[in-house]
């Protein structure tokens, strides 16, 4: 894997960079209640532009999250399969939802990854 961020400012400007990961498909969530980590695979991340408006920019992201917990880790499998519609990345907090629901996670660390 690639990282593409490494600490808070890098993550806060990626996220706000891909106009905060609306429209991307999650495909997967993971949260190991053991290791407390936690990833989120998105597909079809979209970038935005004057010039080229809505494109793909990346086919596929990966966020990892350190010290992960939300409210109920079950809750999270709900937005496997969906669009984002809206999301927030703020400090230790990142908000997701889709059409069927929202979830709430908190972290200590996120970082965004390329898939090798």
């Amino acid at each position: 894997m690639r990282y593409l961020t490494l600490d808070w400012p890098d993550a806060l400007s990626f996220f706000d960079g891909v106009i905060g990961l609306h429209d991307s498909e999650v495909i997967d969530v993971k949260i190991d209640r053991e290791s407390k980590l936690g990833y989120i695979i998105l597909i079809n991340v979209l970038d935005y532009s004057i010039e080229q408006g809505f494109r793909v920019k990346f086919d596929r992201i990966i966020i990892e999250m350190a010290d992960v917990s939300t409210d109920h880790d079950e809750v999270a499998s709900v937005l496997v399969g969906y669009d984002l519609v809206d999301a927030e990345l703020k400090d230790g907090s990142l908000w997701m939802s889709t059409m069927v629901g929202s979830v709430l996670f908190r972290f200590k660390t996120i970082r965004f990854l390329l898939p090798d």
